[in-house]
């Protein structure tokens, strides 16, 4: 029987890019949009080191504009930090 895994816990979105198949994803509160988002750009643009809930208030819906969303990480087995 394999050894149990250790849980994982995002901190970065570096952090999730180097973790597959994990990934996040922003939802508009306005109009209800959701989007997968590539990980590869956001941390081109900001850097590996920012953490998921930074992005909230940077992220602008592609379909009603409305500024802020709400962050989702998804892949399963994940422990973010509070307020992630």
């Amino acid at each position: 029987m394999p050894a149990p895994q250790k849980p994982l816990t995002i901190r970065t979105i570096g952090d999730l890019l180097a973790n597959p198949p994990h990934t996040l994803s922003a939802h508009c509160p306005a109009c209800q949009h959701s989007e997968t988002l590539d990980l590869r750009a956001l941390v081109a643009r900001y850097g590996g080191d920012i953490e998921p809930h930074e992005l909230r208030p940077l992220l602008r819906c592609r379909h009603c504009g409305h500024k802020g969303a709400e962050i989702v990480i998804g892949g399963g087995g994940i422990n973010p930090l509070p307020g992630a």
